[in-house]
C-alpha cells in the first residue's frame, strides 16, 4: 500500500463517522473523554515502584497490620550516608545532601555549642541508659561495681580521667546503652555521629529521612539522581573517600528505573515485531495503524480504570501490561485475514457480523483468565485485572465498532503461503503420525521440564537486588551495628513509657536468647522506662557510698550528692543523638510503638523461642516479614493451583456439553499440554515455580482456549484459522517472549512461562481438526458392508 493510502485511513473514517448511525460517533466519544481524563490525572496520580505495594502485608498476631505498614513505612523512609576518609569529605558531601529537596529532616556534623549541649544532657540522664552489665553489678552490691570502677582505673588502655572519675564515679556513661550496644556502637566525635566498620575502618554518619510525599516513581529517581551527583562530586575533590549508603529509596528506585527500562525499551521492541509480522502477514501498513489505535485505545482505558479504582498505578502493572500488546492484536490479526478471505459480495459489515460470536467467545475466555486475578490478594495483580479487563474490552469495541469504516479500501487477496498451510493442516487432517508425535514430543518436554521444576516461594523472587546496594548495606550494617533483614519484634503501649516498659521486659528476655545462643544481637532502643529508670537509680544510690569508700582508700575523692533526672521518651527524641534511634519509634494518638530488629540465624529453635517470648511479652508481636511472605506466597500458591484446575475443568465441562465430547476433548489436549509445558519452561530454565508463575498459567488457559475455539468453529476454513492462530501467535509471542529479558526477576518468569505455554497452545490446538478426522474415518468405516 502507498503512503498515500495510509492518508486514506483518515478520509475512510470521516465519511463513516458521517453516515454511520451512531456508533462510531458514540465510541469516539467515549474514547475522547478517556483521553482526556489521562490527560489530566495523569500528572496528578503517583506511579509507584515500591514492589513492597505489589503484596499483601500479613498479619502479626496482637499487632495489626496497619500498625506493619506504618512503621515499616517509617522505616522505608530512613537513609543512612556514611562517609570514611578525611573530615572535609563528610563535611562537603553533608553540606550538598542538606541542599536537596525530597529530605524531611537531614542530620550531618553537630556545631560545637549543640554538641556541649547534648553531651551535657545525656550525662545528666546516664542513668537513663544504663546498661545490662552494670545493673547486673549493681545488683549485687556496690562493692561489685567499684572493683569494677578501679579494674578500670588501674587498665592500662582503659584512659579513665581523674576529671570524669570525680564527675561521673561508678562510670555510667562508659557502659551505657548509646555507646556500647554489643553489636557495634555509634559515638560522638567532634559533633559527627561515628562508628568502626569490621575493618576498624572510621565512618562519619549522616541521617535523612525522605518526605512521604516524595516517593513518587519521578521523584525517587529524581533524588537519587542528585545524592549520587553529589558523592560525584565530593569524590571529585577527595579521590580517597569511601561512601556507602542504605535505604529502601535505594532499591525502590531500581526497581522503578527496571521497570522504565522493560516498559520504554522492551515494549518499543514489541511495538516494532509487532510491525514487521503485521506488514508482513497483510502487506499493508493499514492493519498496522489500526492495530495501533485499538492497543492505545485499549491501554488508555485499561490506565483509567486502574486509576479510577485504585487511586493509583504501578509501574510494574504497566510492564506486565506489555502482554496486552499481543492479545489485542489478535482481534486485528482475526479481522484482517476474515477480509482477505471475503468474496467480493461480502461486505465489511457482514464480516464483522460474522466474526462476532467468534471474538467475543474469545474475548470472553481471555478476560475470564485476567479476572481471577481479581481475587488475588496482590494488590499489584488486582491492578494487572482491571487494567486488562478494561483494555481488552476497549480495544474489541474498536474492532468492532471502527474497523468496518475505516477498512472500505482493503481489498480480498490470496493469503500469503498458502500452499504450506494447507500442507500443514493436512499432517493434522489426514496425517495417522504427525499429530501424535506432536503431541508426544510436548508431551515428554512437559513431563521432564516439570520433573526439574521445583517451587520457591522466597519474596526475593520479586526483585533482583544489585550487588552494589548489598556491598554498602553491609558496610552500614558493620558501622551500626544493625542489618536490614526484616526480623523484628514489635512492641506497643497505650503510652510511650508503657511501651518502653514492655521493650524493657522484652529486652530480658533477649539478653537471654543470646546467652543461649539462639540470637546474635538485638538493635534495642537505650532508653528505659520511667519504672525501671526509677529502680536503677536506687541501686545507683545504693552503691554510691561504697564505690567512694573504695576510691578514697585509693586516694581519690569525688563528687556525690548529684541528683539523676528521669528522662521521658518525648524529650530525650529532641536530642541530636536520638535520631539514629527515631526511625525505630512510632507514635500516634493513644499508642506507640517500638521495633526490635533482631539478627539471628534461621532455624526452626530460634524462630520458636523468638516467637514464644513474644507471647510472653504484652502488646509484642514477633515479625519475620520474609518469613511471613514465603508462608502467605505458598498459601497463595496452593488456593491458585485448585482456582486453576477448577476454572480450567469447569470450562472444558461446559463446552463439551454444548458442543459435545470430541470438542471437549479437543480443548482439554491443549490446556493439558499448554500449561503444563509452561512449568516445564521454567524446569528447563532452573527457575522456580512461584505465585507469579501460576498466574501466568491462567492467561495460558485463556489464550490456549482461544486458539482450539478458532479450529474448532472454523474448520471449513482451516486455512484461513490457521493463518490467523499463526500471525495472532506471533504477535503475543512478540510481546509476551519480550517480558523474558526484563530486569525485574518476577516479570521474566511470568514471561517465560506464558511465552511458551502460548507457543505450546499453538502447537497443540489443531487437534481438534485430528480428532475430527479421526471421527469421520471410523464413520466411513462403519459404512462400509
Amino acid at each position: 500500500m502507498k503512503r498515500s493510502d495510509v492518508v486514506s485511513v483518515f478520509k475512510a473514517a470521516a465519511a463513516k463517522l458521517r453516515t454511520n448511525s451512531g456508533a462510531a460517533w458514540g465510541w469516539a466519544g467515549v474514547v475522547f473523554v478517556l483521553f482526556a481524563f489521562l490527560l489530566i490525572a495523569l500528572p496528578r496520580v503517583p506511579v509507584s515502584s515500591d514492589v513492597m505495594e505489589l503484596i499483601p502485608e500479613p498479619a502479626a498476631g496482637q499487632v495489626s497490620r496497619a500498625e506493619i505498614r506504618s512503621l515499616a513505612s517509617k522505616m522505608g523512609r530512613q537513609v543512612i550516608f556514611a562517609v570514611s576518609g578525611p573530615e572535609a569529605a563528610a563535611e562537603d558531601f553533608s553540606n550538598r545532601l542538606s541542599k536537596l529537596p525530597g529530605f524531611s529532616s537531614f542530620s550531618g556534623r553537630l556545631d560545637p555549642v549543640r554538641t556541649r549541649d547534648s553531651a551535657r544532657f545525656l550525662f545528666e540522664h546516664r542513668a537513663a541508659f544504663l546498661s545490662q552489665q552494670t545493673r547486673s553489678r549493681l545488683e549485687e552490691g556496690g562493692g561489685a561495681q567499684a572493683a569494677w570502677v578501679l579494674s578500670q582505673l588501674y587498665a592500662p588502655l582503659a584512659g579513665v580521667s581523674s576529671s570524669e572519675l570525680t564527675r561521673d564515679p561508678l562510670l555510667l556513661m562508659r557502659t551505657s546503652n548509646l555507646i556500647d550496644r554489643g553489636e557495634g556502637g555509634v559515638r560522638n566525635s567532634g559533633g559527627w555521629l561515628t562508628g568502626n566498620d569490621s575493618e576498624g575502618r572510621s565512618w562519619r554518619i549522616l541521617h535523612a529521612e525522605v518526605d512521604p510525599a516524595f516517593t513518587g516513581a519521578s521523584e525517587l529517581s529524581s533524588l537519587v539522581g542528585s545524592i549520587k551527583e553529589a558523592e560525584r562530586q565530593t569524590r571529585a575533590l577527595f579521590p580517597g573517600a569511601r561512601f556507602a549508603a542504605s535505604g529502601a529509596v535505594f532499591y525502590s528506585d531500581y526497581a522503578g528505573s527496571s521497570a522504565r527500562h522493560d516498559v520504554s525499551k522492551l515494549g518499543l521492541i514489541s511495538l516494532a515485531l509487532l510491525l514487521v509480522l503485521l506488514i508482513a502477514a497483510f502487506r499493508s501498513v493499514l492493519p498496522l495503524a489500526l492495530c495501533l489505535a485499538s492497543i492505545a485505545v485499549g491501554a488508555a482505558a485499561g490506565a483509567a480504570a486502574t486509576i479510577l479504582v485504585f487511586g493509583k498505578i504501578h509501574l510494574l502493572t504497566l510492564v506486565m501490561s506489555l502482554s496486552l500488546i499481543g492479545i489485542s492484536a489478535d482481534y486485528t490479526t482475526h479481522y484482517f485475514t476474515a477480509r482477505m478471505k471475503a468474496g467480493a459480495g461480502v461486505s465489511i459489515y457482514e464480516t464483522a457480523r460474522g466474526l462476532r460470536p467468534l471474538l467475543l467467545q474469545a474475548l470472553a475466555t481471555t478476560c475470564a483468565a485476567y479476572a481471577a486475578f481479581l481475587f488475588s490478594p496482590f494488590p499489584g495483580l488486582r491492578q494487572l485485572g482491571i487494567f486488562s479487563v478494561a483494555g481488552l474490552c476497549a480495544s474489541f469495541v474498536t474492532v468492532m465498532v471502527w474497523y468496518p469504516g475505516l477498512t472500505r479500501r482493503f481489498r480480498s487477496r490470496s493469503l500469503p503461503f498458502t500452499g504450506a498451510l494447507q500442507r500443514y493442516i493436512g499432517l493434522w487432517r489426514g496425517g495417522r503420525l504427525f499429530p501424535w508425535a506432536v503431541l508426544a514430543l510436548l508431551a515428554l518436554f512437559s513431563v521432564s521440564g516439570i520433573i526439574l521444576a521445583g517451587t520457591d516461594d522466597d519474596i526475593g523472587a520479586l526483585q533482583s537486588s544489585p550487588p552494589g546496594l548489598r556491598a554498602q548495606e553491609q558496610v552500614i550494617a558493620s558501622i551500626t551495628g544493625r542489618d536490614t533483614s526484616q526480623r523484628w519484634f514489635i512492641v506497643q503501649g497505650s503510652t510511650p513509657d508503657e511501651a518502653l516498659d514492655r521493650k524493657d521486659l522484652l529486652q530480658a528476655g533477649l539478653v537471654q536468647l543470646r546467652a543461649k545462643g539462639l540470637i546474635e544481637g538485638a538493635t534495642v532502643v537505650p532508653l528505659h522506662s520511667l519504672r525501671a529508670q526509677r529502680e536503677d537509680a536506687a541501686l545507683i544510690e545504693r552503691a554510691m557510698p561504697e564505690v567512694k569508700r573504695r576510691l578514697a582508700q585509693a586516694g581519690i575523692s569525688v563528687r556525690t550528692g548529684e541528683r539523676l533526672h528521669p528522662l521521658e521518651l518525648r524529650t530525650w527524641l529532641r536530642d541530636y543523638l536520638s535520631r539514629s534511634w527515631s526511625g525505630l519509634i512510632e507514635g500516634g494518638v493513644g499508642r506507640t510503638a517500638i521495633l526490635v530488629p533482631v539478627q539471628a540465624g534461621r532455624n526452626a529453635k530460634a524462630d520458636e523461642a523468638l516467637a514464644a517470648l513474644a507471647g510472653s511479652v504484652p502488646g509484642c508481636a514477633w515479625v519475620d516479614r520474609r518469613s511471613d511472605f514465603s508462608q502467605l506466597f505458598g498459601e497463595v500458591r496452593k488456593s491458585v493451583t485448585v482456582t486453576l484446575a477448577a476454572a480450567g475443568t469447569a470450562i472444558i465441562l461446559a463446552y463439551g456439553f454444548a458442543c459435545g465430547p470430541l470438542r471437549a476433548l479437543g480443548l482439554l489436549i491443549p490446556c493439558a499440554l499448554s500449561i503444563a509445558s509452561g512449568i516445564a519452561a521454567l524446569g528447563w530454565a532452573g527457575l522456580p515455580v512461584n505465585i507469579f508463575s501460576l498466574f501466568a498459567l491462567i492467561l495460558i488457559l485463556g489464550i490456549g482456549i482461544d486458539y482450539s475455539l478458532f479450529f474448532g468453529s472454523r474448520q471449513r476454513d482451516s486455512e484461513a484459522t490457521l493463518f490467523a492462530v499463526v500471525t495472532a501467535m506471533l504477535t503475543t509471542v512478540a510481546s509476551l517472549g519480550i517480558l523474558v529479558f526484563s530486569r525485574t526477576a518476577a516479570v521474566a518468569n511470568f514471561g517465560l512461562a506464558l511465552t511458551t505455554g502460548v507457543f505450546a497452545a499453538f502447537l497443540a490446538s489443531p487437534v481438534t481438526l485430528a480428532l475430527e478426522a479421526v471421527l469421520q474415518r471410523r464413520r466411513r468405516q462403519g459404512r462400509r458392508p
